[in-house]
C-alpha cells in the first residue's frame, strides 16, 4: 500500500553554538530557522530563510557560517 503525505514535513529541531535550528524540506531547498536560545546572543537580522542547496548538509553549513559570521563581529 502507498501512502502519501501531503503539506510541509515536520521541521527537524538542532542546536549550534546556543541557537536553536529548525530545518525542513521545501520545494526550492531547505526552509531554515534560527533562533537565539539565550536573551544576551545576537539575533540574526532575518532569522527564517530558504537556502536552495540539494543536500541537507549543504543547508545546515550555511546556517552554521551565518551563525559564525554573526558571533565574530
Amino acid at each position: 500500500m502507498l501512502v502519501f503525505a501531503y503539506g510541509r514535513q515536520k521541521a527537524e529541531h538542532l542546536v549550534y553554538r546556543d541557537y536553536n535550528l529548525d530545518i525542513s524540506k521545501d520545494r526550492l531547498g531547505w526552509r531554515l530557522g534560527v533562533y537565539p536560545s539565550r536573551p544576551e546572543l545576537p539575533v540574526l537580522g532575518h532569522s527564517k530563510f530558504t537556502v536552495t542547496c540539494p543536500r541537507k548538509d549543504d543547508a545546515l553549513c550555511a546556517a552554521y557560517r551565518r551563525i559564525d559570521l554573526l558571533l565574530s563581529a
